[in-house]
């Protein structure tokens, strides 16, 4: 596959495509959820058009997969939080507030 030159770094990257630092997306709420899957859809577009260079590739590849697993962490924090609340009902609590649960890296 012929891959096509633009404007390079010095160094041979491609100055759009530098990943941006994780504190970009800090992942503590549904906002930053929304940010973190609209950056994973532009990295999946930046990758399928074969522009880039395989540490390129390698590079926004590593940062979907970082940003993938803090939104799987945030999913189950919501998940828990629904079970919480859903119990705190049940058993007749009529508090609405939710609580915030710590999920252990893997």
């Amino acid at each position: 596959m012929q891959r096509e030159r633009r404007g390079r770094r010095a160094n041979g990257s491609d100055p759009s495509l530098s990943s941006p630092p994780a504190t970009d997306v800090a992942l503590d709420g549904l906002a930053d959820y929304d940010k973190a899957m609209t950056e994973i859809d532009d990295i999946i577009a930046r990758l399928e058009d074969g522009q880039h260079s395989l540490d390129e590739e390698m590079r926004l590849y590593e940062r979907a997969m970082r940003l993938a697993h803090a939104c799987d962490q945030l999913l189950q924090n919501a998940e828990l939080r629904v079970e919480k609340l859903r119990a705190d009902l049940s058993a007749g609590e009529a508090s609405f507030a939710l609580e915030d649960f710590d999920i252990d890296e893997e």
